[in-house]
């Protein structure tokens, strides 16, 4: 019996030498293991090894990852409280120095990643997905994982963070991959992938502000959550436009949710994204466009049609049907030497648009996009808008329909853009045809109306105010009161209109239906005038 139990003893004694020589061989050798590969970008070092019992895993404490070469445009570091490696095969890494891994976790990292020049073109592009590439090769692994982790964004020049990330999840599964796979810009094949962010703040260029509460992705579930996303200046946007002292397009918006559905991501060779989905719902969107007139316009630049906004898309992108629901579009324009901006709102919008496609065989296939709106002009009038774009050629077809509306509704309009006060006038239809092309369009207009009444808002001073009453009598004398279908003097109007390649079609579409406008509110002598003056 004492002979077994001196066996017993010398056999536990001897098993537990190995296992703290093979812990002790393995703690000196694991860092140089995962360090081995000369081509690396990233250096990965920590404070403490512990080896789980039997073997079973290894905690890593306090690891750190830094780049091995410094760079001038963008830097990566990256403070990991622990990370977990469980799985692997621990004689394959004495043996052969390589690694067999069933996952590696990260718990509560924070990456630090520093950019350079803000304003170059592709600063940082890929360089996450350049870092994980580099982490996740390090070995055959089959799943990977991030516990609460944080981003923050640092501006090279200013040493200033200006954007973070928090709450980051990663939960990748059956991870693939091969030297062919690594090029792509998504390096990796997966059976599962779920990542979650609750919330993201990124400072734009020329005082915006980006902001996100959350964000949900399911790699098996092909759906892409998107919450409470926001663009807004931090500033005034009249004291941000005077500073930029040129005629630009401000935009502010606020969006509750964007899902994205049966969505297919898959990348090239050459690094080209290209993205598949099925269907995206856009919830409660609100946007604002804004614009200081009081500066001069940029640099003519050609702006593209409709078809030609499309095609220009970075991405190679299909989707059959874009949903937008309860969202609402404010403009709004400062003009010249005017004090107070005047604006308009479409609200209650609730649109669908179907065949959107940068994709030639797509394109060929569907034909065209299509989009109808139903919306709320200024709160009264029913809005319906119809817009076909072609893919085999630069036109569209559009058609703008409306209800009966109180035209009084228009002051917040008319008063700051045009000093017009509308006294009193309802308008019972607008009926707008469009066939537009990269040039131009040819255009019909019904637009009905009766009992206006308009008076010239008065500027400050007796003089001026004399001369504003005279301009407010010549006006009502100028335009028809009426414009009814039961009236003799009723009239319609089809129209050619020139398009301006600087400016885009949204303003050309515009510019489109006011000029019918003017070829039936004012009398013929009036119609002359402005037609005439258009033309010089």
């Amino acid at each position: 019996m004492k002979k077994l139990l001196k066996i017993f003893l010398i056999v536990v004694t001897s098993l537990v030498i190995i296992a703290k020589g093979l812990e002790w061989w393995l703690e000196s050798s694991f860092e140089s293991v995962i360090n081995n590969n000369p081509d690396r970008a990233y250096n990965i070092t920590y404070d403490d090894f512990d080896l789980h019992t039997f073997f079973k895993g290894i905690t890593l404490d306090e690891v750190r990852i830094q780049p091995l070469k410094s760079d001038s445009g963008t830097t990566i570091l990256g403070k990991v409280d622990y990370a977990t490696i469980n799985g692997f095969l621990w004689i394959d890494v004495l043996v052969n120095k390589n690694l067999h891994i069933d996952e590696i976790a990260f718990v509560n990292p924070i990456f630090e990643i520093t950019i350079g020049p803000r304003k170059a073109k592709k600063s940082g592009e890929n360089s996450i997905q350049n870092l994980f590439q580099d982490i996740l090769t390090r070995g055959d692994l089959s799943n990977f994982r991030i516990e609460n982790g944080s981003m923050v964004l640092i501006d090279r020049a200013t040493e200033k963070t200006f954007g973070n990330v928090s709450n980051i999840n990663v939960r990748a599964l059956n991870l693939k991959t091969d030297s062919v796979q690594l090029k792509h810009i998504i390096p990796f094949k997966m059976d599962d992938l779920h990542v979650s962010i609750d919330s993201l703040e990124y400072q734009l260029p020329g005082d915006q502000l980006f902001l996100l509460s959350g964000m949900r992705y399911n790699l098996r579930e092909k759906e892409l959550l998107f919450n409470g996303l926001s663009l807004k200046y931090t500033k005034d946007w009249v004291r941000v436009s005077q500073q930029i002292k040129v005629q630009k397009d401000m935009i502010e918006l606020e969006l509750k949710e964007l899902k994205i559905e049966n969505l297919e991501p898959s990348s090239s060779f050459y690094s080209q994204l290209d993205i598949n989905a099925e269907k995206v719902t856009i919830n409660e969107l609100q946007i604002a466009f804004r614009k200081n007139k009081n500066f001069d316009r940029p640099p003519d630049e050609y702006k593209p049609t409709f078809r030609g906004m499309i095609n220009s898309i970075p991405i190679e992108l299909n989707i059959d049907s874009i949903l937008i629901q309860n969202s609402a579009i404010t403009y709004s324009e400062l003009g010249v030497n005017k004090s107070k901006s005047g604006s308009i709102d479409i609200t209650d919008i609730n649109a669908s648009i179907a065949g959107v496609t940068n994709m030639p065989q797509q394109q060929q296939r569907v034909g065209k996009a299509l989009m109808k709106m139903e919306a709320l002009l200024v709160g009264q009038s029913r809005l319906t808008t119809m817009l076909s774009i072609p893919y085999d050629k630069d036109a569209f077809s559009m058609s703008v329909n409306t209800t009966a509306m109180d035209l009084v509704k228009l002051n917040p309009t008319t008063k700051p853009l045009a000093g017009v006060d509308i006294i009193s006038g309802q308008l019972h239809k607008i009926d707008f045809q469009m066939e537009g092309s990269e040039n131009r369009a040819n255009n019909t207009l019904i637009f009905d109306y009766q009992n206006l009444d308009l008076k010239i808002i008065s500027d400050k001073g007796e003089k001026k105010g004399r001369k504003k009453v005279v301009l407010t009598a010549l006006a009502n004398a100028a335009i028809h009161q009426d414009n009814m279908p039961q009236d003799e003097k009723y009239l319609t109007t089809s129209y050619q209109t020139e398009r301006n390649i600087y400016r885009s079609p949204i303003v050309f579409i515009i510019k489109s239906l006011t000029e019918g406008v003017t070829y039936i509110a004012p009398g013929k002598g009036v119609q002359k005038f402005l037609h005439k003056k258009k033309k010089k």
